[in-house]
């Protein structure tokens, strides 16, 4: 409480800092996970609607060799 909170996200600074924008369109976000998928060389679909993130991790799990 009463800490200033910047309404825009702090990584992009392009839109309102929602979960969605964070986890799903925020181009920082993106680049850090393709950036990541590509390391562990992984390859799925990245996340695009609001109820996500669960079925997104199955599938990247999927994905990945055992």
């Amino acid at each position: 409480r009463g800490l200033q909170h910047h309404p825009r996200c702090l990584l992009c600074d392009q839109e309102p800092e929602t979960i969605h924008h964070l986890l799903v369109s925020c181009t920082f976000s993106r680049q850090v996970r393709h950036d990541t998928l590509s390391w562990l060389r992984m390859t799925c679909r990245p996340p695009d609607r609001e109820n996500f993130l669960n079925e997104w991790w199955l599938a990247a799990k999927e994905t990945t060799p055992n």
